[in-house]
């Protein structure tokens, strides 16, 4: 995190960071109200990786962790995902994709070598 981000960060009130739980809310509601389901499914897809393979990077021994955080069932372990390098721009271009106050463009260029 640069410098002046985590300065602004760090300034930001604690409230700001968090939304407040309501009385008689659960972590299923939370969970289900977050809906990051979509974004762990979107980062498999543009891994290329099927669940099994995801858990294996992840240190799972089998899919039903990523099964779990795919339907709401329990929060998606970012940290997680985050620490496999190859997913990164999958996990930025997923959480991207799902919020409304982002846009998503992708360009591509063609760099031609010249003939000699």
């Amino acid at each position: 995190m640069g410098a002046s981000l985590a300065r602004h960060v760090s300034e930001l009130p604690r409230k700001a960071c968090a939304r407040p739980v309501l009385r008689g809310e659960t972590d299923s509601k939370v969970l289900a109200d977050a809906d990051l389901g979509p974004v762990v499914e979107r980062v498999i897809a543009l891994s290329g990786l099927n669940r099994e393979q995801l858990a294996f990077a992840l240190g799972y021994a089998d899919g039903s962790s990523i099964a779990r955080w795919v339907r709401n069932l329990e929060a998606p372990q970012f940290a997680r995902l985050w620490a496999v390098r190859t997913l990164r721009a999958a996990i930025v271009q997923a959480l991207a994709e799902r919020s409304d106050d982002v846009e998503v463009e992708t360009t591509v260029r063609v760099r031609r070598a010249r003939l000699a």
